[in-house]
């Protein structure tokens, strides 16, 4: 029976998810099961059993009006799409699972990109540096950081080009495809529970050493300099954690056709994909084009966490928009 389950379940591939459909694969597995148990009866072995209950249940197209599916099936058959199979689909994890390390990295550098020029900026004033040693020693590894990780994302998102289509194209995955992405997911659920709760933890960690410091009142100025450096490289790993957390889940979110990656929404069009591709570029020229002009590094920095939140709501409002 699990063969017949199997079969079927590549049978409606192609066909939309409706209650009618759901309520029509019941109907013809329950069919196919009084069939099979029937030819077994008879005398028939596992596989003659199989291969005729297939034959004569096997064409959707001929049971659909039976069934009173007839419209969707049809409708479904004019639907473009692509086959992705078991070994496609575990070529997409594991390239997805190299690039959310890269994603959440170049992360991480731009995040903490300002560190240095903070902590040489906050030196100059206590041991009088020039504002070539500034320029040395926090300016140019400033730039360098923000450029390796602006490359990262560009290399990164080029290299992971080829699998535009299945983010925007409709997908049609067998049966056991399915369960080995599902199982996969069910696998890695902890972990990703986890690097979100960490995220948090680190978030919120993050601003105790200015609080402590900030309590003291203290004369010096380089203690909360130091804090806010502290502040930065604890939200820089936090960013990584958040980052490679969430594009490894979406991974399985594009598969398996779920949330904005919906096979309905993607036959409608989403307004995410065009956002997704222009969003991030958007926020780093206007970190450098801001930085640059104002030269006001220590403070610019604030446009990684606040451009994380305002992403969430911007895709929330998008994705409610999709599904009217």
């Amino acid at each position: 029976m699990e063969t017949i389950k199997t079969y079927l379940e590549n049978m409606f591939m192609h066909v939309k998810n409706t209650p009618e459909v759901e309520k029509a694969k019941a109907e013809l597995l329950s069919m196919m099961e009084d069939k099979y148990q029937e030819l077994k009866n008879e005398g028939k072995s596992e596989n003659e059993a199989i291969g005729i209950v297939i034959s004569e249940f096997g064409n959707l197209d001929e049971l659909a009006g039976e069934l009173g599916i007839e419209e969707t099936v049809a409708d479904s058959n004019e639907t473009e799409g692509i086959h992705v199979s078991l070994e496609e689909a575990k070529q997409y994890c594991k390239d997805n699972a190299k690039a959310a390390i890269l994603y959440g990295i170049a992360t991480m550098l731009c995040v903490f990109s300002p560190v240095l020029l903070l902590l040489v900026g906050g030196l100059q004033e206590e041991m009088r540096f020039a504002d070539s040693i500034v320029v040395a020693g926090g300016l140019v590894p400033l730039l360098l950081l923000v450029a390796c990780g602006v490359v990262m994302f560009i290399v990164t998102g080029i290299s992971m080009g080829k699998y535009d289509k299945y983010e925007k194209e409709v997908l049609f995955l067998d049966y056991s495809t399915k369960q080995f992405l599902e199982a996969q997911r069910e696998s890695e659920k902890v972990r990703f529970a986890l690097q979100i709760a960490a995220g948090v933890f680190l978030c919120i960690v993050s601003v105790m050493p200015m609080l402590i410091v900030g309590s003291l009142e203290l004369e010096s100025e380089l203690p909360s300099v130091f804090t806010i450096l502290v502040m930065l490289a604890i939200v820089a790993v936090a960013s990584f954690l958040f980052v490679s957390a969430g594009v490894k889940s979406d991974s399985y979110h594009v598969l398996l056709q779920e949330e904005e990656y919906a096979a309905d929404r993607k036959r409608k069009g989403s307004a995410l994909h065009i956002f997704d591709s222009i969003y991030w570029p958007v926020v780093t020229f206007i970190y450098l084009a801001w930085s640059f002009i104002t030269m006001e590094w220590h403070i610019t920095w604030i446009i990684w966490p606040v451009a994380g939140v305002l992403s969430a709501v911007i895709e929330s409002i998008l994705r409610s928009a999709t599904q009217k």
